[in-house]
């Protein structure tokens, strides 16, 4: 009796267990969390379970950022350190193909560095030994995460998946997502054209790109290998906005840069391809000309008019005017002096006066047109 009631109890659970195999609802195949301050981090995985004779598998490194903080790409701007996963605990992995989605651009203080905020997931790429039989990931993780200060973060993650074939729908949203995000190639980005110019005094890198399609707000991150950091780009588009155009300062560099330039490109979220560029010997133009112009009589006498106008209302003012009466004033007293002297005296101030704002403008032109260092 009691044999056939357990018979028709397992009957009567089939049908639950299928509706929440169907639906998703299946617990997740996915690491313990790893949690601090600064972020909650685990391991997430496509499928869970390996399915008969698979080769790969399509995982990911799962970061939720706390608001404020954020972490590193691969090439981390001015200051930062690059996340970095080692696998050699891991069981049936031959290679682990770690992907880098399209970072964002932070600046503070004027420091320029690239990486993440919010939420980001790293997809990963499971290469097995011996196909189709189950797998353990095993990440010993470090990176660096910062806010107003800096907290390297170290911490292990590990995934076990046994054989089967069932897919977790959330966790192939997410790596999906993410994946989208990580930048094209050189095949099929569209790019026709990339050249790069470094100068001999490895202060500037100039970058020039033709695309097929337009380009809509791009942003440039260029790498030139360790210890090279780039400030903020001046970026300009032309020939339609098929052309880009961007210089970027290089503040600081190896002794020799003899790298081949990677630029990664984004336009908006939707758009991020990555280019080997062609080292050129001479400077890129940019797609604009910088022309001197000479303003005609009409408008000289316009510009005479607003600063007569603009001098008026000076003198009217509260902080000017009694100055005027006390110059008024000063004048009557000297009424019986010689009038020459009176008049030289007014030259002598007009001189000065005029003296100290074409001292003030050579300063500034100096400053701007002259390389100190």
């Amino acid at each position: 009796m009691i044999d056939c009631l357990l018979i028709l109890r397992r009957v009567l659970l089939i049908p639950f267990v299928l509706l929440a195999v169907v639906s998703g609802s299946v617990a997740a195949a996915t690491s313990a969390e790893y949690q601090s301050a600064p972020l909650t981090a685990h391991l997430i995985s496509v499928q869970d379970g390996v399915p008969e004779n698979t080769q790969t598998l399509s995982a990911g490194l799962h970061l939720q950022l706390n608001e404020n903080w954020k972490t590193y790409w691969r090439s981390a701007g001015e200051v930062g350190i690059p996340p970095s996963v080692e696998w050699s605990g891991s069981e049936n992995v031959a290679d682990v193909e770690f992907m880098w989605p399209a970072p964002t651009r932070f600046t503070a203080f004027g420091i320029e560095n690239f990486g993440y905020a919010g939420e980001v997931v790293f997809p990963l790429r499971i290469t097995l030994k011996d196909p189709g039989a189950p797998v353990t990931l095993s990440a010993q993780v470090k990176l660096l995460v910062c806010s107003n200060v800096c907290v390297p973060e170290e911490f292990d993650l590990s995934l076990r998946l046994g054989r089967g074939n069932v897919i977790d729908s959330t966790s192939a949203g997410l790596i999906g997502t993410f994946s989208e995000r990580v930048p094209e190639g050189a095949e099929t980005s569209g790019v026709s054209e990339a050249n790069a110019f470094i100068d001999e005094d490895l202060t500037e890198l100039i970058v020039s790109l033709r695309v097929d399609e337009p380009l809509q707000s791009p942003d440039v991150f260029p790498e030139l290998g360790m210890g090279v950091a780039l400030g903020k780009p001046d970026i300009r588009l032309g020939e339609e906005d098929r052309l880009l155009w961007a210089r970027l300062p290089i503040l600081s560099s190896n002794t020799d840069v003899t790298v081949a330039p990677s630029i990664t490109v984004t336009d908006g979220e939707n758009r991020a391809f990555t280019i080997i560029a062609d080292r050129v010997a001479q400077g890129i133009a940019p797609p604009f000309e910088l022309a001197a112009t000479t303003p005609d009589m009409m408008e000289l006498i316009w510009i005479a008019a607003i600063a007569l106008l603009g001098g008026l209302i000076l003198n009217v003012m509260p902080c000017v005017l009694p100055v005027l009466s006390i110059k008024v004033s000063s004048v009557l007293k000297h009424t019986d002096h010689d009038t020459t002297r009176v008049r030289f005296g007014f030259v002598a101030a007009s001189a000065g006066i005029m003296t100290f704002m074409w001292g003030l403008a050579l300063v500034l032109w100096a400053l701007q047109t002259v390389d100190f260092c």
